[in-house]
């Protein structure tokens, strides 16, 4: 039955000779035998057209009726592998061996009758830009449901684009782009969330700039934290001052919880959140109580298995052991003449365990302006509860900020750095002056200007980090086609994103850029975790008003 298939396909050839073939498969000089692509056992390349690290595998002919005398493989007239007198053909391509991008792999195959058979067999050179190794809980909470990474060139074009699901995987990014070991390219990470309605969607997009394939072989980030449901626990209280200004608790919540009070009521109440690390438990909520009008600071430890619903919140059993009343220097000004601003924020840690982990509790937090007619003014007060192990604090006044392990000073070293940015559309030159600095952030952002695209309110975070020392113009990176084709896109097709603020950034115990990208970028490591000390200068648009920058760039 094969030798009368044989005899019909040899017909067929004959009258049909000089039509032209439209299969992959291309024979020459074909007297009376045909090897069929069936009989041709490829199947790492069928399977793997993409190359993007050195491989080897195997070309096998499963039916040897014709006697195979010789088999050759070439790639751009280019011979790769060959063997005689066989039925295999072992083969190696390594993707640097050869120009990145699409290609043909032949076979040709010689039979013991001098007949010869060629296949061609398309395949991609690929160049692996990163190793990502992801876990499931670096993905933003469950409102956001798509995720993607895109890697470009400094000049924004792209050169790899991937959609991926919330779960752990890991994959290499590659691009069929010649790119060089050394050569920069950005990588952004972007999460779409929409609501149930589709009135809205948010796009948070995160990008490093400055990357080579050999500064950052692997992106392995850990988990992000974040803030699942509360449930609202509401309590009576007893003996508050009737008519003072009242603060109990501050404006963020601890790790796990929040506390407040309702002075028309005369509530108190507690709010359990929900954490995305369920082994960090925590039993005992810290609540601070500040008295505005009398300058008073107190506080008391609630155990949360213990708060029954008769609980009631004594005045009189609120502590001020370790309690102390200090300052900050607060001459520092930018002399920009819009009156001073700033905040300090306290974070007490009850043990070093608690400080790895991330447990914390908010001590202190508020913010301070000092007007322009009142320039004497050069100090601000505070209260410090000194009973905890661990303490960190965030300090911003006027276009300086500070992010550091242990209490606040009395006083701080403003660097002498001053900078400012001109934005074009997708471009932005960033001018600058001083040393010591080492990353630099563009935060752009709509929140207080929001657009309205296929009738949805559009939001967009784009975080922007950059080699603050080497760089002096920045161009956005192009989108991939769904993002392209998304509301976001619209806003950045039309040059319409708006920067928010632009930073600059000095950490203790980091040495460079590409040292920054090795000990926090690489993990998405806490940033006090890695240095004791966070220093930047900073440009915001809307002057100098509560920059909160998280421990984590990607968060």
């Amino acid at each position: 039955m094969r030798r009368q298939y044989y005899l019909l396909t040899l017909i067929i050839l004959i009258i049909g000779c000089e039509k032209e073939q439209t299969s992959t498969e291309k024979q020459i000089d074909i007297i009376d035998e045909v090897l069929e692509n069936e009989d041709i056992d490829i199947s790492y390349i069928l399977e793997n057209p993409i190359i993007y690290e050195s491989v080897n595998f195997t070309l096998s002919i499963k039916n040897n009726e014709l006697g195979i005398s010789k088999i050759e493989a070439q790639i751009a007239d280019e011979i790769v592998a060959q063997v005689e007198d066989g039925k295999e053909l072992g083969i190696n391509l390594n993707p640097d061996n050869f120009p990145a991008g699409d290609t043909i792999l032949t076979l040709i195959i010689t039979d013991a009758n001098g007949n010869i058979t060629q296949h061609n067999y398309p395949i991609s050179f690929h160049r692996v830009l990163l190793e990502l190794d992801l876990k499931e809980n670096f993905f933003l909470p469950p409102q956001f449901v798509d995720f993607y990474f895109f890697a470009s060139a400094i000049d924004g074009s792209l050169l790899a684009s991937i959609k991926i699901d919330p779960i752990s995987q890991n994959f290499k990014l590659t691009t069929p782009i010649d790119i060089s070991p050394e050569t920069p390219y950005s990588l952004t990470y972007a999460a779409i969330a929409r609501d149930i309605n589709n009135t809205y969607t948010l796009t948070n997009l995160f990008t490093i700039k400055d990357l080579t394939r050999n500064n950052l072989p692997l992106f392995s980030p850990k988990g992000i934290l974040y803030y699942g449901a509360s449930s609202r626990s509401e309590y009576s209280t007893n003996g508050f001052p009737d008519d003072d200004v009242i603060n109990i608790g501050t404006v963020f919540p601890s790790y796990g919880y929040d506390v407040g009070y309702y002075s028309n009521t005369k509530t108190f109440v507690v709010d359990n959140i929900e954490m995305n690390f369920e082994d960090r438990d925590i039993t005992n909520y810290y609540v601070p109580y500040h008295n505005l009008s009398q300058n008073d600071y107190a506080y008391i430890w609630l155990n949360k298995q213990e708060l029954s619903s008769d609980f009631v919140l004594d005045f009189n059993n609120l502590l001020r052991d370790g309690i102390e009343s200090r300052i900050f220097d607060a001459s520092y000004n930018d002399g920009k003449g819009d009156g001073r601003f700033g905040y300090l924020t306290i974070l007490g840690y009850n043990n070093s365990q608690d400080f790895q982990d991330g447990i914390f509790h908010y001590l202190w937090q508020r913010n301070h302006a000092i007007d322009a007619s009142f320039p004497t003014v050069n100090t601000i007060p505070y209260f410090l509860n000194t009973t905890f192990e661990t303490y960190s604090h965030i300090y911003q006044w006027e276009d300086y900020y500070t992010n550091r392990i242990g209490v606040p000073l009395e006083s701080y070293n403003i660097p002498v750095w001053s900078f400012e940015y001109i934005q074009n559309g997708k471009e932005i030159d960033i001018i600058k002056n001083g040393d010591g600095h080492t990353s630099g952030k563009i935060f752009l952002n709509n929140l207080n200007d929001e657009a309205i695209i296929n009738g949805k309110r559009t939001i967009y975070n784009w975080s922007y980090l950059f080699d603050s020392q080497n760089t002096e113009k920045i161009i956005l990176p192009e989108l991939p086609d769904d993002l392209k084709n998304s509301e976001f896109g619209s806003l950045h097709s039309s040059n319409s994103l708006l920067i928010e603020r632009v930073l600059l950034n000095s950490y203790d115990g980091i040495s460079s850029y590409p040292d920054y990208l090795d000990k926090v970028i690489k993990t998405n490591e806490n940033i006090l975790k890695v240095t004791p000390k966070v220093e930047a200068k900073f440009i915001n648009r809307r002057g100098n008003q509560w920059v909160i920058e998280s421990d984590k760039f990607f968060y």
